[in-house]
């Protein structure tokens, strides 16, 4: 500490604090300390700058000693050398995720183009139509397939690879592979007879016969119904009952010009078939069920409604004789 202090100072200091008595002490202590630094230590100069830079080095190495003893750097295990077929795999792997990010919709897909309904061609895959019921939700489609006898709705497999595209009034969309294929009813043999052009004769009582009119399709004849089922459906509509927000059972009706095919079978038009033999409406093998016995001629009993009243009756083919 004393020889940070100027010898002239202690000389002073001695005079006004020791007394003229220690003057001689005070002198040979600043003899004794000798602050004057050496000759060659005068001669250099450290530039202001340099001393700021120091500052900051010595601040900056003082900060990450203080930083690693609070967060100790993690263990890194000595590097071993590389395996080249774990690179390779590593370098699969990669491409494979690169691959698996192209394939996914990040801005939605591009809607593929649908073939146009208006432009389907025939199917060929010996399906055939036996019934379509238009107004239940969903539709539901009648296809005999082979031996047996499926319903269906949109969207229901046909067979492997063929699902029911679209149901139609007068025929079914089918998607076989992705192609769409159509089926229609088979033409009843009654329709490819021509109208008859003799013109109506007079009886002995000068009444006119009545003949049907030339728009009228002439009505089914029991053959057509034993070999073709599926041709009753188009002369007779099933519009869905409902009540309650359950289907109770099919409204009746004739297409135009067979409103006598209902009276032969013993119906009118409006009547509500709730059961056929013995079983509900609402059961879905209920058609599959009728169309063997509608083949073998067998007659059906039905529970039907009619102005609210419950009847039974029984369908006998016979009666299209």
């Amino acid at each position: 500490m004393l020889a940070c202090i100027p010898r002239r100072v202690i000389s002073g200091i001695s005079y006004r604090r020791f007394g003229t008595d220690q003057r001689e002490n005070a002198a040979w202590i600043g003899n004794l300390i000798d602050v004057n630094p050496p000759v060659w230590l005068q001669s250099v100069r450290i530039p202001n700058l340099v001393l700021l830079l120091l500052v900051i080095a010595c601040g900056l190495i003082a900060a990450r000693l203080t930083w690693s003893w609070v967060v100790p750097p993690p263990f890194l295990p000595a590097a071993s050398n590389p395996n080249p077929g774990t690179t390779a795999r590593a370098a699969i792997d990669s491409e494979a995720a690169l691959g698996q990010v192209g394939r996914w919709a990040l801005f939605g897909r591009a809607k593929p183009s649908e073939q146009p309904i208006d432009t389907v061609q025939s199917s060929s895959l010996g399906v055939r139509l036996e019934g379509i019921i238009s107004g239940t939700t969903p539709p539901l489609v009648m296809l005999g397939v082979g031996n047996a006898v499926k319903l269906l709705q949109v969207g229901s497999e046909v067979s492997p690879n063929v699902v029911v595209h679209a149901i139609e009034p007068d025929r079914v969309i089918l998607a076989n592979q992705g192609r769409l294929e159509a089926i229609r009813f088979p033409k009843p043999a009654a329709l490819n007879t021509a109208p008859s052009t003799v013109p109506p004769t007079l009886l002995s009582g000068g009444s006119e016969t009545n003949t049907l009119p030339e728009s009228e399709t002439p009505p089914p004849t029991r053959q057509s119904i034993l070999q073709n089922p599926q041709s009753l459906m188009q002369y007779v509509r099933l519009v869905p009952e409902n009540r309650g927000g359950q289907l109770r059972g099919f409204v009746l009706h004739p297409v135009s010009g067979q409103t006598a095919l209902l009276g032969r079978l013993g119906l009118m038009d409006g009547d509500v078939l709730t059961e056929a033999d013995g079983r509900p409406v609402t059961d879905g093998n209920l058609l599959p069920h009728l169309m063997p016995l509608l083949r073998s001629g067998q007659s059906i009993p039905v529970t039907i409604e009619r102005q609210g009243r419950p009847m039974h009756l029984t369908l006998n083919l016979d009666a299209l004789r």
